[in-house]
């Protein structure tokens, strides 16, 4: 597991992975015939890597309520905005983190 300091860090890797995919979709839409097939096994990885960031930010742990504003504001945004789709994973493991956080 990640340190809780890294918190930024998790969040722009999953942006990065985010926008990786994007542009990998945005290519598929128009690409020919020809280049589809490498361009969907890309796009493939690419889903799989922000599935993978994505369940990482949302099970980093959280010590501050700044680092829990960070965190919900941030998971807000993805829902809002249809970013990514969550999961009922994503969620419980998000819920999981702030139970520990002091009052």
């Amino acid at each position: 597991m990640q340190k809780v300091d890294g918190l930024p860090k998790l969040i722009a890797a999953h942006r990065r992975a985010l926008n990786a995919a994007e542009s990998l979709g945005a290519r598929l839409m128009e690409t020919d015939s020809g280049e589809s097939l490498l361009i969907g096994l890309c796009l493939d990885a690419a889903f799989a890597a922000e599935l993978v960031a994505r369940r990482r930010v949302a099970a980093a742990p959280v010590t501050t309520m700044r680092e829990v504003k960070l965190k919900a504001a941030y998971f807000k945004r993805l829902m809002n905005k249809d970013w990514c789709e969550l999961e009922p994973a994503d969620i419980r493991a998000l819920l999981r983190s702030f139970a520990n956080v002091p009052a």
